[in-house]
């Protein structure tokens, strides 16, 4: 089954189920709306573009536009699977002039926003205008990495995918955020949250200057959770299986769209693993655990400077929260 098969068939039976119920259950749906249109937007092949047309019709219907009259930034939430239409339907384009209006005068952002969702609506801006997305840097993640909670980590994919046009275009960031998203790939793995995994590998495939071999390990990594999704779902035969699901299938579905090829490098997969237990020991702020097992990273592998400036940071934590020793006067003879 190639990639995307099984997403392509359950996107349309899901997607026909929603048209057949009554509008008002639109909002619940929404979520999965929007995703299958960005993953089927990024798609070139014929049936998801045509299933792309078919979410368009679905999400923007004549009356659609009704619905911000009482809540004009409403509109914000539209305004991002718009940007990922092929073909979008006639009452798509009040709602871009809208958004682009409440845009140009700050109302889609707000200051209780997580920042990367501020950062979306510039993204989302500039593709409705036609203009390109100035790539946001990442350096000052660059120290916290280590001890990052998963709704950051998830805010550093999605800043990620911005930039790189979800997966459309290639970036150039600073030295040492290569190693930093291998190192959070590594954490995500080892954490055994899939959905976050998929997402930083389909990030790390957006970098320029990313390791060839590190990506090829990680495509063949995607393909392994994909197929055990797939087959999770196949044994499930209902939609319920697919409904909870299908978020991580459309990031490798993206992912596969790359076209990169695998090679199970036993020797990076080592080094995975022993960046997986060093990221373990950060999350389970056991502080000797995190320096012990970086000590046995670089002598095993070498050289890990993302790694290493976590670890340098917190030696100089433990120094500077130890006590300082207590000096006894010795008599003179």
């Amino acid at each position: 089954m190639l990639p995307g098969d099984l997403l392509e068939r359950g996107v349309a039976r899901h997607a026909a189920a929603i048209a057949a119920q009554d509008a008002s259950a639109e909002p619940d749906n929404f979520k999965f709306l929007c995703e299958a249109v960005i993953a089927t937007g990024v798609q070139t092949n014929p049936t998801a573009v045509e299933l792309n047309g078919l979410l368009g019709n679905i999400l923007f219907k004549p009356a659609t536009a009704l619905r911000f009259v009482r809540h004009p930034r409403l509109c914000a939430q539209y305004a991002l699977p718009l940007a990922f239409l092929h073909h979008p339907p006639p009452a798509a384009q009040p709602i871009a002039s809208l958004f682009l209006e409440l845009h140009a005068a700050g109302a889609v952002q707000a200051v209780s926003y997580p920042e990367y969702r501020n950062t979306e609506m510039d993204y989302v801006a500039a593709k409705l205008s036609g203009r390109d997305f100035g790539p946001v840097p990442l350096d000052r993640f660059a120290l916290a990495f280590g001890w990052m909670t998963r709704d950051h980590s998830y805010g550093v994919t999605h800043l990620m995918l911005y930039n790189s046009d979800f997966g459309r275009r290639k970036v150039r960031y600073a030295n040492g955020t290569h190693g930093m998203i291998e190192a959070m790939i590594a954490g995500a793995d080892k954490a055994g949250d899939i959905d976050l995994l998929l997402e930083l590998i389909l990030c790390h495939a957006t970098m320029i200057g990313a390791d060839a071999n590190r990506a090829r390990d990680y495509a063949a990594l995607v393909r392994e959770h994909r197929e055990s999704l797939e087959t999770r779902i196949k044994r499930a035969d209902g939609d319920d299986a697919f409904a909870n699901l299908y978020h991580p299938l459309f990031v490798a579905w993206i992912h596969a769209a790359l076209n990169i090829a695998e090679a199970e490098d036993g020797r990076e997969r080592q080094r995975h693993h022993a960046r997986g237990a060093v990221m373990a020991a950060f999350a389970g702020r056991d502080p000797i655990a995190a320096l012990a097992s970086t000590a046995d990273l670089l002598a095993e592998f070498g050289s890990d400077p993302a790694i290493e400036r976590l670890a340098d940071f917190q030696g100089r934590l433990i120094a500077g929260a130890a006590p300082a020793p207590s000096v006894t006067a010795e008599s003179s003879t």
